[in-house]
């Protein structure tokens, strides 16, 4: 079958040295509109406070009178003025030891305007106090009715984490709010917070409350076509670490183990008819039966059918290869691939497929049924107690047919979605970008991806040298494996070189950045500058990366009217749209093919899959259906001619980088990055994002009209703590006032411990989300605070009447490879 391409011109070669879009893109969203959060506002009390601060300002003036007073009373130690003044400070009369002789000095009428202003502020702080509690004990109520008029957001919470609905919002929503708010009402209050903020202000593709929506680059001119016509559609996985602890007990299965097919380990190679360790090269000595059978374990063969060209028993072969096994010389599992996104319906085929007369292939069989029964009643159910009904039986079946707990990382986003979790295909039928703003955007940010791609090159230069070093101590030909563990045993040197390297790139580039114009609150980097300021440093001969883009604007009109402006997200190594995008597409062999395509031909003559172990969790690496794969302890979807042990893979040094070879072939290994930036070594620079810091604040960074980095502010969060430690009433919106004042932030931001995986949303007139903020400064050292850009009042994505918060993700590649 011919693929249709979506982009007309996909078929046309790519030109090298250009910033080259692929033509799938994500537009990511939050589920739940924005307001859903801001609503939350304790607009009275705010009031009430900042009228206090005006009095704080004349008390604070008033205090500078004593002061100076007190700087005459030469007979007063220091320690006695700072008393005096500290009483001041807490609204009190001064009654310590040279109190009389002050306030005689200051004459009466100064006397009479202090009581004044006390009784004024003690009134204003007890009207403050009222008020909050009259406004939290409304909120309170008001966040559990929008938890109880909106199911669905309920059960988002339970497809996130089963633990966390079950152990804290289920309390929070069937318990009556006592007026004392006691700590552990207190805590599932914050819970639901949490919970709210992250999905009203966090774009995401996780089920209905960060639907998949899928977009095109076209090849027509054009601006941006996108029309919202829902409904979203549903629809759920197994996850893969239960898939594959089923398949884990299955293989222990005496019936099953005659119809595994056994392979050679990934890291040991076959010498002809020699084994060696591809790790330090030792030979295998192994009796010659064990090599004929290593030698039919090639993945095709079952133990039947080896047993029966080696006119052995079935037992007897079980036993051997079982030793083999034991020796980690052989693997034996039931061997479905790991780099689909879907691998229940891959082991249920494989299941399947088993002859009638395995004894136990009836009661595998029932069990894999019945989880899809579950699975289609799920899809088709129509209520969230129906549904948790269903995962209960899912969960129960589970532990009686595994052995395993059902549950683990209790509590923990995602990780807690065990045995199912949820995708959606959104609500947006239309999303297509056409040529002219496809040019816009490109002419925009290619300084910008001219630069994160540079630092790149900065990073991977570094480790290649201290790479390159090691190389150098071998005295002959080493092969991958070998030298990427030996790689292992240097991690730490190479990555504090990598480290001091780019200590260098960005206190040069903070140095720099630092000297453009300032110009309405924003420092403004040209294009030229960047180009530059990048000859001085090295440039990759491949950068493969995907931004979130996001764009502040009233509305599509508005974007397509060019009164709009970019704003960079996060950036993400290699192509992040990928396997998000096979999980709900409706074509995903033509997507597949499409990627690769897009490499381009000089790529993909260097081009060498990878598939490792699969972490738990949704996120993993998927497989482009074309090329080579090398296993790494995962299985590829590929039939085994195009599938190559990472044991067989050689390695050189050429044109100042690193190639894996197969055969005799260069090639780059497409590798995890971001989890193991030892493996740019081997692969591609990590392109990802960073950040420019200018001291304690730093201004918002514009570059060739992009906005770069948003205005950002770094903190010890203990020096935060200092003045809010143990608030737990409107002494919080008190100190959040004067944060705000004292560094000029503006109301809505997001915050980020150093210990935290993702930011939180803060909107300093709401006492929930400053909760939120207390607890994450008591978790971590430090804590960046960046403003909220685009603005909620800048938000262009509309469902119905509501706007939400948006990005898009797409991925770019720029090549100069020889």
């Amino acid at each position: 079958m011919t693929t249709k391409f979506i982009n007309e011109k996909l078929n046309d070669p790519l030109d090298q040295g250009e910033w080259c879009f692929f033509p799938h893109m994500i537009l990511r969203s939050a589920g739940f509109p924005l307001k859903w959060l801001t609503q939350f506002t304790f607009t009275d009390t705010m009031k009430l406070v900042e009228e206090k601060k005006r009095l704080d300002e004349k008390w604070n003036e008033t205090i500078s009178e004593c002061n100076n007073e007190l700087e005459k009373m030469l007979d007063l130690t220091t320690k006695q003025k700072k008393k005096l003044i500290s009483q001041l400070r807490r609204y009190k009369i001064p009654t310590a030891k040279g109190s009389t002789e002050l306030l005689a000095n200051l004459g009466a009428g100064f006397q009479i305007k202090l009581e004044d202003m006390i009784e004024k502020m003690n009134y204003l702080e007890a009207q403050i106090s009222k008020t909050f509690q009259t406004e939290l004990d409304r909120q309170r109520h008001h966040l559990k009715q929008v938890y109880l008029e909106n199911e669905s957001l309920q059960e988002a919470v339970f497809l996130s984490s089963p633990d966390a609905y079950h152990n804290g919002l289920k309390h929070f929503l069937s318990k009556e709010l006592e007026q004392s708010r006691p700590r552990g009402q207190r805590q599932k209050e914050q819970l639901a917070a949490i919970y709210l903020q992250r999905f009203t202000s966090k774009n995401e593709t996780a089920s209905y409350y960060g639907p998949t929506n899928y977009g095109t680059f076209t090849s027509q001119p054009g601006l941006l076509e996108l029309h919202v016509n829902g409904p979203i559609k549903r629809q759920l996985f197994m996850s893969y670490w239960a898939v594959q602890s089923l398949a884990n007990y299955m293989a222990e299965d005496d019936s099953i183990l005659p119809y595994l097919k056994p392979k050679l380990s990934p890291f040991i190679k076959r010498e002809n008819s020699n084994l060696r360790q591809s790790s330090n090269g030792k030979l295998i000595q192994l009796p010659e039966i064990y090599h004929k059978m290593i030698r039919y374990s090639d993945g095709n063969h079952n133990i039947h059918q080896i047993a029966a060209m080696l006119d052995l028993s079935t037992a007897e072969c079980i036993a051997r290869i079982q030793k083999l096994k034991e020796k980690r010389i052989i693997l034996l599992e039931i061997d479905f691939p790991t780099s689909v996104f879907d691998p229940f319906e891959k082991l249920k085929e494989k299941i399947q497929q088993l002859p009638n007369d395995c004894s136990s292939k009836s009661k595998w069989l029932h069990v894999i049924n019945e989880w899809s029964s579950h699975l289609i009643t799920w899809k088709e159910s129509e209520s969230f107690q129906q549904r948790r009904h269903i995962l209960t039986l899912l969960e129960n079946s589970f532990e009686q047919n595994v052995g395993l707990s059902s549950r683990k990382d209790r509590g923990k986003h995602y990780t807690d979605r065990l045995i199912v979790f949820e995708e959606a295909r959104g609500d947006v039928e239309t999303c297509r970008i056409g040529l002219n703003m496809q040019k816009q955007w490109k002419d925009q940010l290619e300084p910008i991806f001219k630069l994160i791609s540079c630092r790149a090159a900065v990073e991977h230069r570094a480790l290649t040298e201290v790479a390159y070093k090691e190389y150098q101590s071998f005295n002959s030909d080493v092969n991958f494996l070998t030298f990427a563990l030996h790689m292992q045993g240097c991690k730490t040197e190479a990555l504090q070189y990598a480290k001091e390297k780019l200590k260098e790139f960005d206190n040069r580039l903070s140095e720099w950045t630092a000297l453009h114009p300032f110009e309405k609150g924003s420092i403004v980097i040209a294009k030229e500058d960047v180009d530059a300021f990048c000859l001085n440093f090295p440039q990759p001969d491949v950068a493969l990366f995907s931004p979130d883009i996001m764009i502040a604007a009233d509305d599509v009109d508005a974007i397509n009217e060019g009164k709009y402006k970019l704003i960079l997200g996060e950036v993400h190594s290699g192509i992040q749209v990928w396997s998000v995008l096979n999980s709900v597409y409706p074509d995903q062999l033509r997507l597949n093919e499409e990627i690769y395509h897009h490499l381009g031909p000089t790529l993909q003559s260097f081009w060498l899959e990878h598939v490792g172990p699969r972490a738990p969790g949704k996120t993993f690496r998927p497989e482009l259906s074309q090329g080579t794969t090398v296993e790494n302890l995962g299985r590829s979807m590929k039939s085994r001619e195009y599938v190559r042990s990472i044991a067989e893979l050689g390695l050189i040094y050429e044109n100042e980088r690193f190639y894996v070879t197969e055969g005799e072939k260069p090639k780059l290994m497409d590798l995890e990055t971001d989890v193991e930036p030892l493996n740019q070594i081997f692969s591609l620079p990590s392109v990802k994002s960073f950040s420019i810091q200018i001291g304690e604040h730093t201004p918002r960074i514009e570059i060739n009209g992009v906005v770069f980095q948003r205005e950002r502010w770094t903190f010890a969060c203990k020096e935060l703590l200092v003045r809010v430690n143990g608030y737990t009433d409107w002494l919080l919106l008190d100190w959040a006032t004067d944060l705000r004042k004292n560094y000029n932030m503006p109301r809505y931001v997001y915050a980020r411990g150093n210990n935290e995986p993702k930011p939180i949303f803060v909107d300093f007139h709401n006492f929930f989300t400053l909760e939120v903020l207390y607890q994450l400064l008591k978790r971590n050292e430090h804590v960046s605070i960046t403003e909220m850009v685009p603005a909620q009042d800048s938000l262009w994505f509309t469902r119905g009447e509501n706007k939400h918060t948006a990005e898009f993700r797409f991925s770019v590649i720029h090549e100069n490879l020889t």
